[in-house]
């Protein structure tokens, strides 16, 4: 291996380590449950859990690579920005939370991204289809 190749693998190897103690200001502790839905449709609940509560809930999960600059910054703002606009553990749900199934319906949600590291996230669209009608009746629907 060439010299400046080698350097240059040195010099993102520390940087990659230096970063790691980088604050993200997140704890990986979630919030209390401040609401408890009740899911008309056992499925639906089901599909949420597997595709969406890591985001808009109060139940996130948080997998190894969270952990991991500079994963753990896209993760986190992931997750504080998705419990902003909906969230079905908060009080009042969020900012947008009648357009829950509307994001599912036109593929915004999930985010490819995470259908990527969840397979358990990669709705059908019998599935996608179920999970927006439960959305929509429980939280209205966004109208235009």
């Amino acid at each position: 291996m060439k010299k400046p190749v080698k350097i240059a693998l040195y010099v993102i190897l520390g940087l990659f380590v230096v970063i790691q103690f980088y604050p993200d200001g997140i704890p990986r502790e979630n919030p209390a449950v401040e609401t408890v839905i009740e899911w008309p449709d056992q499925q639906a609940k089901d599909l949420f859990y597997a595709a969406c509560a890591d985001c808009h809930s109060n139940e996130t999960k948080w997998p190894w690579y969270s952990y991991v600059a500079p994963a753990k910054w896209i993760v986190k703002n992931h997750v504080v920005d998705g419990r902003k606009k909906f969230n079905i553990s908060a009080q009042g749900f969020g900012k947008d939370e009648h357009e829950a199934g509307e994001v599912i319906r036109e593929d915004y949600m999930p985010m490819q991204g995470y259908t990527l590291l969840h397979s358990e996230a990669n709705l059908n669209p019998d599935q996608k289809e179920l999970l927006a009608s439960t959305l929509e009746k429980m939280f209205g629907k966004e109208e235009h």
